[in-house]
This record gives C-alpha cells, sequence and structure tokens, in this order.
C-alpha cells in the first residue's frame, strides 16, 4: 500500500487508497515498461505486479473494516486484479476472494467463515441484533463500481446460534434449527 502511494496510485477501482493503513511483510514481483527518452510515468509504466503478504494488517477500508492476520495473493494488470486468502476481519477467521475488473468496472467478492463466536459478534454489533452463539456461512458481493450498485448474497447456518429479534416479536433458541439466506439489492 505505502509502495502504491508513493507511485501515486491513490485509488484501486474506486476503493480510496490514501487513509489506507497497512503493515506486515510483502514480496513482490514488478514487471514494467519504460520508454526511452521519455518523462517517465510509474503508473502507466506497471504492467503486472504480483505479491504475496504475511502477517498483513490493514486499517480504514471502506466500511470501517480492519483486517489482520492475513495470509494474502494479489496479482494486479491492466485488465484484472485478484486478491485471496485468509485473514480476520474483527477478529473472526475468514478465507475470500476479491476480483477486480477495472475495463467493466466491476467487483466481486466472496467470504466464507466458519462458525465462531467472533464472527456472531461482529454481526449482532454491526446489524444491531441480539445475537449469541457460533455464526458462519457464505457471503458474496457482485458491484457495479460505475452504476454505484452491488449486490449482496447471504447464507448461514443458524443451528447452535441464538437470536432475538423484538420488532418482529421473534426469536430462535440455539437448539432449533435455521437456516438464513437472503439477497440484497444495493
Amino acid at each position: 500500500i505505502e509502495q502504491a502511494k508513493a507511485s501515486g496510485l491513490t485509488a484501486l477501482a474506486t476503493i480510496d487508497l490514501t487513509d489506507v493503513v497497512a503493515s506486515g511483510e510483502a514480496e513482490m514481483i514488478l514487471q514494467a515498461a519504460f520508454p526511452l527518452g521519455k518523462k517517465i510515468d510509474a503508473l502507466k509504466a506497471i504492467q503486472k505486479l504480483d505479491a504475496t503478504i504475511s502477517n498483513g494488517s490493514f486499517s480504514n477500508l471502506p466500511g470501517r473494516i480492519d483486517i489482520d492476520d492475513a495470509e494474502l495473493v494479489a496479482a494486479f494488470d491492466k485488465e484484472r486484479s485478484n486478491i485471496s486468502g485468509t485473514a480476520s476481519f474483527f477478529g473472526a477467521p475468514a478465507e475470500f476472494s476479491v476480483q477486480l475488473d477495472p475495463e467493466k468496472e466491476t467487483v466481486k467478492a466472496v467470504g466464507l467463515a466458519s462458525p465462531s463466536p467472533e464472527l456472531a459478534a461482529v454481526l449482532a454489533r454491526r446489524l444491531g441484533l441480539r445475537l449469541d452463539g457460533r455464526l458462519g456461512g457464505k457471503l458474496e458481493y457482485t458491484g457495479d463500481l460505475a452504476k454505484n450498485t452491488g449486490e449482496v448474497k447471504v447464507d448461514a447456518p443458524l443451528t447452535g446460534v441464538s437470536i432475538d429479534v423484538p420488532v418482529l416479536n421473534w426469536a430462535k433458541l440455539p437448539a432449533e434449527a435455521g437456516q438464513a439466506s437472503m439477497v440484497i439489492d444495493l
């Protein structure tokens, strides 16, 4: 992230990198083409960048997301960018992949999380629900950056989780079977 900022890159797709704080270890392979006899524009010269990130931490990401303990593989080129690996989101362990297509201005992200009390606590805080137990599942996000629209698909088994939604006068006990599936258009 710091190398990208130093080269003048302030955004990746529509993700503002200026406020992102990163730490960890990175091994990078950079392929660039520099014209002879002309002023060098570092961003235009970069053809491809591959990176392996170990013990990475990223804060101030969009949506107030913080990532810790990241073990990532990233590949960036003019046509597509891919990032995948494992990390801890707000203390909840997860696997994920993100694909950015700058030409089509689209992003697709898939996250898988094993059931954990940390994820249940994160969702309880973020969604304002009374939720307790071990929660996991799959989240898919597909977004059109040009139109600023997106779709979120969530699939989560709720066995072992208690949920209380007073506004709906509904509650589910941990021993009761349950499955949450939803699609949200943004």
